[in-house]
């Protein structure tokens, strides 16, 4: 088993637009934030979401970053096998698109209990304060989700994959490397055979 930590190819060829969610400043923007819970229930999808970043020149990748808080903008690919894994992953959230293309809210969902919290690696965040880090993340292969793409309830703000803890047809990261989508990358942070991996900054 495998656990890759996704993240947005900033800057990668050039072939993408950064869409930024609009920032949290009170109450009323609270569903914004993707911190590992559903947000069904109180969507707005009439809200313009995003703003294009980037340049107009650049090309518009399948799938693009969104802050504050951890989910992606996924563009036109609703009915595709990548949908229908991340649908079973949590929520898929309709936003009003800047552009032609129909834009939706990818929302990883809920957080699950998969982390090895003893053999994981942590560091204290500043000098005074209690706040540990994850650093160096352990999986417990028993707990690993039966959803390919998951997020853990000590750190709501990071997006996991999985792979050989789910059926090869849920499978995330070979289905969207085998749609030749753009926009993500994953990095391997965990594994079951004890092969050295090398963790990304956070």
């Amino acid at each position: 088993m495998k656990v890759f930590w996704i993240t947005a190819a900033f800057g990668k060829s050039g072939n993408y637009v950064y869409r930024d969610i609009v920032p949290v400043r009170d109450k009323r923007t609270e569903p914004w934030e993707f911190d590992g819970t559903l947000k069904s229930g109180r969507w707005n999808a009439a809200i313009p979401a995003v703003r294009l970043m980037g340049g107009r020149r650049k090309r518009v990748a399948d799938f693009l970053a969104c802050t504050p808080g951890s989910a992606f903008a996924m563009v036109d690919l609703i009915g595709t096998d990548v949908a229908r894994i991340l649908h079973d992953c949590g929520e898929i959230l309709p936003i009003a698109s800047p552009i032609e293309l129909p834009v939706s809210i990818v929302n990883i969902a809920p957080s699950v209990d998969a982390l090895d919290v003893e053999m994981s690696e942590w560091r204290r965040y500043g000098d005074v304060t209690p706040y540990m880090e994850l650093c160096k993340p352990a999986f417990d292969p028993a707990r690993l989700p039966a959803r390919s793409v998951f997020k853990i309830r000590e750190n709501g703000w990071r997006i996991f994959a999985s792979q050989g803890a789910v059926p090869a047809s849920d499978d995330f990261k070979a289905a969207y490397e085998k749609q030749g989508l753009k926009g993500l990358e994953f990095h391997e942070v965990w594994n079951d055979d004890g092969d050295p991996v090398e963790i990304p900054e956070w």
